[in-house]
């Protein structure tokens, strides 16, 4: 497993939820009247206090940031997503592959009043996922 791979399967996980749209590190222009999500992909980084430990296991962070038009739709979304990732294993078969864990922000839900249009509520969500590296 690589880094692509971990990421492009947390894209995809996140996707399949049909509740909201997903975007791919970024809002589009024209953001619709619905519920979203935005990935934020992380480069990963070693973890480990020893050499040995540096080449063997990788974190990976990502963030999911999400919003909706209203407050109640915003901590839905963040319920919705909470719900699929916490715990989730991205590669079940694989024992080297750790859960997806939550790490505290320490946000609340956020207020975007910037645009001339309704407001919007968003709550930025980071997690990660620790796998331990395949020889090379």
């Amino acid at each position: 497993m690589n880094l692509h791979t971990l990421t492009e399967t947390i894209w995809q996980h996140l996707k399949a939820e049909t509740s909201y749209t997903a975007m791919d590190g970024q809002v589009i222009d024209a953001v619709p009247d619905v519920a979203y999500v935005v990935f934020y992909p992380g480069a990963g980084w070693a973890r480990g206090r020893r050499a040995a430990d540096l080449a063997s296991a990788l974190r990976t962070p990502f963030q999911l940031t999400c919003a909706g038009w209203s407050r109640e739709q915003a901590a839905n979304t963040v319920e919705i997503v909470r719900s699929r990732f916490t715990g989730w294993r991205p590669f079940p078969d694989l024992p080297s592959a750790g859960r997806c864990v939550e790490d505290d922000t320490g946000m609340t839900l956020q207020r975007d009043d910037s645009d001339s249009g309704p407001p919007r509520f968003w709550l930025p969500l980071r997690f990660h996922i620790a796998t331990v590296r395949s020889p090379q």
